[in-house]
Parts: structure tokens; sequence; C-alpha cells
């Protein structure tokens, strides 16, 4: 086990996360956090460990990508719904013309 103190910018470069998710993580983790006399927090971590362990935002990415291609999809059916629509209309207004309004 080799530990590694890192800025919080630097940690986020590792593990190619945002600095926000990093801070968030290393309050979340416990990890032991100093600040160096040029006044950035130094966070210390294993980064063998943590690489292991795959930590990158794979999940809420894959989610947000996920929740937008559903998005997209709701509007694509939505579009196809109120073409049918304007479609049966067109259809009711011509049999009503042919029948004479019966």
């Amino acid at each position: 086990m080799s530990l590694s103190r890192l800025t919080y910018a630097e940690l986020a470069e590792a593990l190619q996360i945002s600095h926000e998710a990093v801070r968030a993580l290393a309050k979340r983790r416990h990890w032991p956090r100093k600040v160096g006399k040029d006044g950035k927090t130094r966070v210390s971590v294993d980064l063998a460990t943590i690489r292991h362990k795959r930590l990158v935002a794979g999940p809420a990415k894959a989610g947000r990508t996920q929740i937008a291609a559903l998005k997209a999809r709701i509007a694509e059916l939505q579009a196809a719904l109120d073409d049918m629509r304007s479609q049966r209309d067109h259809w009711q207004a011509m049999a009503e013309k042919l029948t004479g309004g019966h």
C-alpha cells in the first residue's frame, strides 16, 4: 500500500472525474486531508486501490445518457402520435363529407 498525497485537482485528473466529485468522494471515504502551506488541501489515498475499484463515475453518466435517450424517444413517439391524430382527424372529416354528416 503506497499512499499518495494529492490535491483535489490532481486526484480529479488521475481518476478522470470532476473536482466536486473528488471532494465528495474524499469526504465519503473519510480520507485523511491536510491543508499545506500553499493553502491547497491534499488528500492521502492509495491510487492503486482506487483504480482497482474503478471509482470513475460511469453509472451516473450512463444513467444521464439513458435518460437523454429516453427523452428523445418519448419526443419521437409524441410526434408520431400527433401525426396519427392529425391523420385520424383528416379521415374523419373526409368520412363526414362523404356521408353527409351522419
